[in-house]
């Protein structure tokens, strides 16, 4: 149903994996165990690992007041930690083949 409306969905991992799909009661139960894909579950824990990094670097509060606002904060944050990345990243490499070249 959630599929129709354009809902995505949730990638919460089954309790008790070793009981059979027969004894676990509720549909929905049933049906997450059916149909579990491990590969977006994992990919659920990378998101939930840069969000929190994102986090604790940028500051967890939003300071604006209206929603159109907040939303532009976020994703600034967002644009921050990528260039963040960015840079760290190339730092690295250029600093490696730099080191590299020196003692030759």
């Amino acid at each position: 149903m959630t599929e129709n409306l354009g809902i995505p969905r949730t990638i919460i991992r089954p309790k008790y994996e070793s009981l059979q799909v027969w004894k676990t009661k509720g549909f929905h139960r049933k049906m997450i165990k059916r149909r579990f894909d491990w590969g977006s579950y994992h990919q659920r824990s990378k998101a939930e690992t840069i969000f929190s990094v994102i986090k604790r670097m940028l500051g967890e509060d939003i300071l604006s007041r209206y929603i159109l606002t907040q939303n532009r904060e976020v994703m600034y944050r967002i644009i921050a930690y990528n260039c963040y990345r960015i840079t760290r990243n190339y730092l690295v490499i250029v600093g490696v083949f730099y080191r590299a070249t020196r003692f030759q």
